[in-house]
């Protein structure tokens, strides 16, 4: 058998096919690639369409972290004793799960129109939620979805008891639920 001219690198390795048919080491390479492309797509590429279970764990690792120390001004990129920051720390979560956030994360009202609109009843781990604020009435406040239990839902979130706080909120101050 004589070995086809000039193998090909795929992955970094250099493939060589002996035989006597050189048509079909085109085919299998044509092959490969296309499954290397589903293999890329299905691993790599996340939609706004599906919850972010990673989300929710980026944020519960750092839960009891008090705001103005270095480790959570470095995390969330602003002094968090200076500025409301609960945006800051769902863009944390949303960028550890691989997701784009919104471009004006830094408000909590600009959440309400990021990714796909759920219903409340559909609420799932690692949901962006955006609920009134109990100290104003148009103050808006967002965190992550990290469980739900008949009428509450678990959140945790940043500027919440001035750290990075997990705790129960009743479904029924829920503006708005994003996926």
């Amino acid at each position: 058998m004589v070995p086809c001219p000039g193998g090909r690198r795929v992955f970094g390795a250099k493939l060589e096919f002996t035989g006597v048919f050189p048509i079909m080491k085109s085919a299998v390479f044509a092959a490969i690639a296309a499954f290397a492309s589903i293999v890329a797509f299905s691993v790599f590429s996340k939609t706004d369409a599906e919850a972010s279970p990673r989300a929710a764990r980026a944020l519960e690792r750092l839960e009891g972290m008090k705001e103005g120390t270095r480790r959570i001004n470095r995390i969330m990129g602003v002094n968090t004793r200076r500025v409301p920051w609960c945006g800051h720390a769902v863009r944390y979560a949303i960028s550890k799960a691989g997701k784009s956030p919104v471009a004006s994360f830094a408000s909590a009202r600009a959440w309400q129109s990021w990714g796909k609109k759920v219903r409340k009843r559909n609420i799932k781990r690692g949901d962006v939620i955006v609920f009134r604020s109990r100290h104003a009435r148009s103050g808006r406040h967002v965190a992550i979805a990290t469980a739900v239990k008949g009428n509450k839902v678990k959140v945790c979130g940043g500027n919440t008891r001035n750290r990075v706080h997990c705790g129960w909120r009743s479904k029924s101050r829920i503006i708005s639920v994003r996926r």
